[in-house]
């Protein structure tokens, strides 16, 4: 649907700009205008096709006739920039991890022995302390898409249209990663309790509200057989969604935590500090563009709280060895000139003339650590 909307876009743009303005007498005749509406129906897969069948009859349309607009011969033409892609900022909250192959990849921690010690009698005995451990495990998994156009739309192509398919394919990999981490702690509901040590707060962002959340976070203790021992899980990241960003800034960057009013009586003012201490601790800041579109309830209000990776890490990302970064590639001609010699793989295969770009992305996570984290629906 989006892709649909947006190629709607551009068409009733040039339509707009271009074809409407330089050439007002002429109009599209009956047949291209069918053909951009068949187009667009299979865009939206408006006979509701099985995703094997979808994706048969969009490869097989990918061709001039799939831009009539693009392609049409007018005067004047000009391509449009295309859409930004948001910059990656949830690989900073994840430890980045390498796994050997697809199978599940166990992660241990092992607990014990740091309690406080016994205090030993005179000749007395010394008691043993057991070790406890626990396991996380995740396996990766692949992702990817194929692209391909005919030849005659490449040779057509004057306008560019697919000079940057490589780096879309590549922001398709940064939205894929950036979604995945977002989804391991948030839901359509809101902030995963699972994924939180610390029960999930409802209380909107605020000076006070990121006060009480880095003392939780603080205040968590590990069981030993001789008591409690602190954790030391300090948050170093704010994570928000675009609609808090402003109101994070100014609560991470002002000096002033509040005001003091004691009306007409100025007795009744009471002391209370000004000093806005949360900015001085060092936390920062993550837009995540993508938390209202996992969470759909809070998306707009909700904000999380997570330590540094490299202290005690709330996600692990873990990439397959070998192939820890985004692989794109093209498909080599099948196709040889009469006398020997290699064809540019822009001549397209031998039985279609169809030009073919692949991406490959292979990684999988898991929340590792729950205490390292702290989230709150922001919903008051």
């Amino acid at each position: 649907m989006r892709k649909a909307q947006l190629l709607e876009s551009v068409g009733g743009g040039l339509m707009e700009s271009g074809f409407r303005r330089v050439r007002p007498n002429v109009q599209l005749d009956n047949t291209r205008i069918q053909a951009m509406q068949e187009c667009m129906a299979l865009l939206r897969n408006d006979q509701g096709h099985d995703h094997t069948t979808y994706a048969y009859l969009l490869r097989e349309a990918m061709t001039t006739d799939t831009f009539p607009l693009a392609f049409a011969d007018s005067l004047a033409r000009e391509l449009r920039a295309r859409y930004g892609v948001a910059r990656p900022g949830m690989m900073q909250i994840a430890r980045r991890g390498i796994v050997p192959d697809f199978r599940d990849k166990k992660s241990f921690r092992v607990d014990g022995l740091t309690g406080r010690l016994q205090q030993v009698a005179e000749k007395g005995e010394y008691l043993a302390s057991e070790l406890s451990e626990d396991r996380t495990t995740y396996a990766v998994s692949k992702y990817g898409r194929q692209c391909d156009f005919s030849w005659e739309a490449y040779i057509n192509d004057d306008l560019g249209i697919f000079s940057d398919i490589a780096q879309r394919l590549a922001d398709a990999c940064t939205n894929t990663l950036e979604y995945y981490i977002t989804s391991l702690l948030w839901a359509a509901a809101g902030p995963i309790d699972a994924s939180f040590a610390i029960a999930t707060a409802t209380t909107p962002l605020t000076i006070a509200a990121l006060e009480t959340g880095v003392e939780a976070m603080n205040a968590q203790v590990l069981a030993t057989d001789t008591g409690n021992v602190p954790i030391l899980a300090r948050p170093k990241y704010l994570i928000v969604g675009p609609a808090l960003e402003y109101t994070a800034r100014q609560i991470l960057s002002s000096t002033i935590k509040q005001w003091t009013y004691g009306g007409d009586d100025e007795a009744a003012a009471v002391p209370y500090p000004t000093t806005n201490v949360i900015a001085s601790d060092g936390l920062q800041l993550i837009v995540n563009p993508w938390v209202p579109i996992v969470d759909t309830t809070s998306g707009g209000t909700t904000w999380v709280l997570t330590t540094a990776p490299s202290d005690l890490p709330l996600v692990e990302v873990g990439f397959l060895r070998g192939h820890e970064e985004p692989e794109i590639h093209m498909k080599a001609s099948n196709m040889q000139q009469v006398g020997g010699g290699a064809v540019s793989p822009f001549e397209g295969d031998f039985e279609t003339d169809n030009i073919f770009y692949r991406v490959r992305y292979v990684f999988g996570g898991t929340v590792v650590e729950d205490v390292a984290g702290y989230a709150s629906t922001g919903a008051g």
